[in-house]
């Protein structure tokens, strides 16, 4: 596909007024002569012609006493923007790209640019501190522009250097000529727009107030009203700064605006500064008194939280590894089996005592555990006998005590469908088992007699008698019409074999205590009378004779084949049950129940949907509430602008999270709410909602409930803009915030938000149920995909601490590998693999954390990128002069203080070029900025990987 480029011209005049001398003559427009040849012929055929000179006069600026605002493409930063870089440049857009320079009278002096006849202000609002540079005057007159008394302190720019900060913008192919920009130009002018920028240096955390005003003295003594004002076209509205300032000032536009703190991308991503980050990740907790009676082996242990540092090593403690359990954990031990005990004479003694953690998710249901601190490499065990574990799932049992109304009441209104689901299923079982009892008893009568009773009910069977389930099927009338038996079989009406009697004052009826002696007569003579010989079944080609024997069967062979048929077809087990089969068989598909399931054969289909309620919310939020060290312990020593490697702690988060749906599974139980106890209730702990979906995700996304509710919202507030996905994503990549798309925008991203953290894949943990009993707590594999199981489940995590992130918040950051070439460089080719996050965190108020789906000993093979993402051209300068190239112009290059205008500087570097308005658009437009460091530069070096050439 072509590349376009973006092209800068330093102005644009079309029409009549390329062929007029501004300086010719005086007066407030500019006056053309024009001569005009007259011809022409009298009646009798002379000819004659005269010469006409005439001076035809120019709209100018003093003709304007305001503007259409449709004409304005583009203002930036938008109006009540609280938080423009101050190294940019505000600036405004028009639609028509000739606009800045249609009413101009005057050249600059080099005599090739054009002044515009309007100039861009910027001037401090402030009034709340008395800063500020103007007072509003309101608008008295509505034939004329409101107006604004500038203070004596105000700055204004340098209206004889306006030329420089207005050019005209368009995009073309990669080296187009400057005849192929003209013709584009001329035949699509839309496709351009001129610009003005406001050059001022901006203070950091100010409010300003962007004003359209007038270039020339003539054009504002017009919006002032003033009549007997100046005649020369050419005089400016101020000529210097200093003689502007105090004055009324009449305006065409006017926006507000805030500047942020200091700092644009490329500085704050430069403050960033690679670090090894150490010593993190636990902290110390008493462990001195457990109660219970219990004499501690150990009275000052490590709590461990949910990060930690590369270089950490985690307290061994007992059964912890391959030791074996220490007095502690067996007095432990003791404690909890001592639950639930049977006495002498047999009864049963239940005693209160701490829980035992995730006992539903390792015992098989109803059965008593007991815990063995022998098996030094099981997680029940782990989790239940190690004083640190088990202050991390009480930090679980938290969440839940705290939240448990609003738990249970969520948890009800998710089983609202499946209970209506599951009364459906019983209705279902019902009818089955009624049905059941009327099939047996006619199941009872002969094949033959069963397909005699069934024809007339147009029973479905299998279009083959060794057809299965799936196959096609179609009535018994439909059967034997296809086959060679007869084509009036089928139309026998068993009435008209019926006896009939007499009721006084009713309708015939047929007698309900009849034989079907009289049927059985006259079906048999029907069969005889299309071809059917009392021994055989004749079969008859295209063609033949009906009567004419070819082949014979006997008679039952047929017949009782196809009331074998009609017999299944009308078994409840094929009829209701798989209706109903059909109806909820995608409720089976979401069941969710852990507890060890009966063989497939023995489950009855329509047995009631088991299912529990699963809550998405990222877990680690409630924990940073509580406080932020139960994430990252020693947080507090990492340096501001830093940027390193962390790693998760899975066995920490495993053990939260098991202590939440313990919890929870107890306080169901307690509100009586139908499950079983090893739901898995919350499997979420990181916030995964920062994944970038790819197309095929995309395609699944609208397929599901989620996706399905959103485009009929949208499409029902939107209409036909917005009435399927294609435009609703292009919305979502594209919206203006200025229209609707913002809104569509929004409304896509927090369903695909809301999509991605109900997702299987983007769990934390898999299904506790599912872990091996003789498995370490932490080594369970997220995906439950054990055959590709490591031992160490801990992924890395990169820590940014500083103000980059907070300032822009969609910085792209990923990881790419090494060039083959040139393995100490990062390979950013357009086809090179992008590794993104998965999950995401924050530990206010500057702290920012992502994890890759890598481990430790994957680092050498990355770097990270941080990438700034821009949609549209932003101007301005540098803070800091970091070279002396094209892209690297800066404040510093201009000696300039802030608050001041550019007007009247030329920079240290490149002063040629300054005096062209397309060079300094083109040096002003900020580049996409991009950082990468490699990782290995972050790992303590006694943990760093070998190399990966």
């Amino acid at each position: 596909m072509a590349t376009k480029k973006n092209y800068f011209l330093p102005f644009m005049r079309q029409g009549i007024s390329v062929l007029a001398d501004p300086d010719a003559g005086a007066g407030k427009r500019i006056v053309l002569p024009v001569r005009i040849n007259l011809r022409a012929t009298k009646s009798n055929g002379q000819e004659e012609q005269e010469t006409v000179d005439q001076d035809v006069s120019l709209y100018g600026p003093g003709d304007i006493l305001g503007i259409n605002e449709r004409i304005i493409a583009k203002v930036a930063p938008e109006a009540d923007t609280s938080n423009f870089e101050p190294a940019l440049s505000p600036f405004i857009e028009f639609g028509e790209p000739d606009f800045l320079w249609r009413f101009s009278t005057r050249r600059a002096a080099d005599q090739q640019n054009w002044l515009p006849w309007l100039s861009l202000i910027i001037l401090k609002a402030g009034a709340e501190n008395g800063s500020a540079e103007f007072i509003d005057l309101g608008n008295t007159d509505p034939e004329l522009p409101p107006r604004i008394q500038l203070t004596s302190n105000a700055t204004l720019p340098d209206l004889h250097e306006s030329w420089r900060w207005a050019h005209v913008y368009l995009q073309e192919l990669e080296n187009a000529s400057y005849e192929q920009l003209s013709q584009t130009l001329r035949s699509s002018p839309s496709r351009a727009v001129c610009r003005l920028l406001a050059t001022r240096r901006l203070v950091p955390e100010t409010r300003y107030q962007a004003f359209l005003v007038p270039t020339y003295r003539i054009g504002m003594d017009a919006a002032l009203g003033i009549t007997d004002g100046t005649t020369d076209r050419q005089e400016l509205s101020w000529e210097t700064p200093a003689a502007g300032a105090g004055q009324i000032l009449p305006y065409y536009y006017r926006w507000e605006f805030g500047t942020g703190a200091k700092g644009d991308f490329e500085y704050l991503v430069r403050l960033l500064k690679p670090r090894i980050l150490e010593d993190m990740g636990t902290q110390p907790i008493d462990c001195s008194n457990p109660g219970y009676g219990i004499v501690p082996d150990e009275t000052e242990m490590e709590l461990e939280g949910a990060l930690k540092s590369l270089d950490t090593q985690l307290q061994a403690w007992g059964m912890d590894g391959a030791n074996p359990p220490n007095a502690t954990q067996i007095n432990l031990a003791e404690l909890l089996n001592r639950r639930e005990e049977t006495n002498d004479q047999g009864a049963t003694i239940l005693r209160v005592t701490p829980p035992v953690y995730g006992e539903w998710y390792a015992g098989k249901a109803g059965d008593p555990l007991k815990l063995d601190p022998q098996k030094t490499k099981h997680w029940l065990e782990e989790l239940n006998l190690d004083f640190r574990h088990r202050a991390a799932a009480g930090l679980g049992v938290q969440f839940v005590k705290r939240n448990q109304e609003q738990l249970m009441k969520a948890a009800w209104e998710q089983f609202t469908k499946v209970k209506d689901v599951n009364r459906s299923l019983n209705l279902g079982r019902f009818g089955r088992q009624v049905s059941q009892s009327m099939h047996k008893r006619l199941g009872q009568l002969s094949a033959e007699t069963f397909l005699r009773l069934s024809l007339p009910m147009q029973t479905k069977v299998a279009s083959e008698a060794t057809a299965g389930p799936g196959n096609a099927r179609e009535t018994v009338s439909a059967v034997l019409k296809k086959s060679p038996v007869t084509n009036t079989l089928s139309q026998i009406s068993l009435k008209r074999f019926m006896p009939t009697v007499k009721n006084s004052g009713r309708k015939d009826r047929p007698t309900t205590g009849s034989s079907f002696n009289t049927f059985n007569a006259v079906f048999n003579n029907q069969l005889v009378s299309v071809g059917f010989q009392v021994q055989g079944l004749i079969n008859n080609e295209p063609g033949d004779d009906k009567t004419a024997p070819i082949e014979s069967r006997p008679e039952a062979t047929f017949f009782t084949e196809l009331g074998e048929r009609a017999k299944n077809a009308l078994n409840p087990k094929n009829t209701i049950e798989t209706k109903f089969s059909a109806r909820y068989g995608k409720f089976r598909q979401i069941e969710k129940t852990e507890s060890d399931p009966p063989p497939p054969a023995t489950l009855d289909p329509l047995r009631p949907v088991m299912w529990h309620p699963e809550f998405h919310r990222p877990m680690y939020r409630f924990l940073r509430e509580l406080s932020q060290e139960y994430i990252l312990p020693g947080m507090e020593r990492i340096l501001p602008n830093s940027v390193g490697l962390l790693q998760t702690n899975r066995r920490f988060i495993e053990a939260f999270m098991i202590g939440m749906n313990h919890e929870f599974a107890s306080e169901l139980r307690w509100r009586e709410f139908p499950t079983d106890m090893r739901g898995s209730y919350f499997r979420s702990f990181w916030d995964t909602s920062i994944y970038s979906l790819d197309d095929a995700e995309r395609e699944d996304f609208r397929e599901t409930a989620i996706g399905t509710a959103l485009l009929e919202e949208i499409s029902r507030e939107y209409g036909s803009n917005f009435d399927d996905f294609p435009k609703i994503e292009a919305a979502y990549a594209n919206g203006d915030p200025n229209d609707a798309e913002k809104l569509v925008a929004e409304a896509y991203e927090a369903a695909v938000e809301k999509w991605l953290l109900t997702r299987e894949e983007d769990k934390d943990m898999d299904k506790p149920g599912n872990w091996r009993r003789k498995s370490k707590l932490g080594d369970h594999p997220a995906s439950g995909n054990w055959n590709d199981a490591e031992e160490n489940q801990n992924q890395i995590v990169l820590m940014v601490r500083g103000e980059l992130l907070q300032k822009f918040s969609n910085t792209l950051i990923y990881l790419v590998g090494r060039q083959a070439a040139d393995p100490l460089k990062p390979n950013l080719s357009e086809g090179a693999t992008r590794l993104f996050p998965i999950f995401e965190g924050a530990l206010p108020p500057d702290i920012v954390f992502l994890g890759f789906p890598i481990q430790e000993s994957e680092v050498g093979q990355y770097f990270v990128v941080f990438e700034e993402r821009m949609r549209d051209l932003r101007f301005g300068l540098d803070i800091e002069a970091s070279g002396t190239g094209e892209n690297d112009f800066s404040w510093e290059h201009f000696s300039i203080s802030a608050g001041e205008y550019l007007d009247g500087h030329q920079p240290a570097i490149f002063q040629n070029n300054w005096n062209s308005a397309a060079y300094i658009a083109r040096v002003m437009v900020q580049k996409q900025v991009r950082v990468a460091v490699e990782l290995s530069q972050l790992v303590p070096e006694e943990n760093t990987p070998g190399s990966t050439e």
